[in-house]
């Protein structure tokens, strides 16, 4: 039996991978094996650019203070202007793995 996901949209809400992955996308191909067993092939990609300013109710949660959103939201946005003006520029990551039967 053999399944292949279609890319699919992926965001982080909060935690250190709201600011490292946004907006990726996910791949996922999986496979049985002889020994009943699943192998997958994952591939997440994902565009490091700073293209849409924030407002600090983007970054607001309940969990951290105030301070913090205030100040992500600001980096965020010095990472536009700096986009802007060549200072950051742009690349495309991507993240790949595979598994055999039975390690995950």
């Amino acid at each position: 039996m053999d399944s292949d996901k279609e890319d699919t949209l992926i965001r982080f809400e909060t935690s250190d991978l709201l600011y490292a992955l946004h907006n990726a996308t996910m791949f996922v191909k999986a496979k049985k094996g002889e020994e009943n067993k699943w192998n997958f092939e994952v591939e997440i990609s994902d565009k490091y650019d700073f293209t849409d300013f924030k407002n600090i109710k983007e970054y607001a949660d309940k969990e951290e203070e105030k301070l913090s959103d205030i100040f992500s939201t600001t980096l965020n946005n010095l990472g536009v202007v700096s986009s802007e003006y060549g200072v950051i520029k742009t690349f495309n990551l991507k993240i790949k793995f595979k598994t055999k039967e039975g390690e995950f």
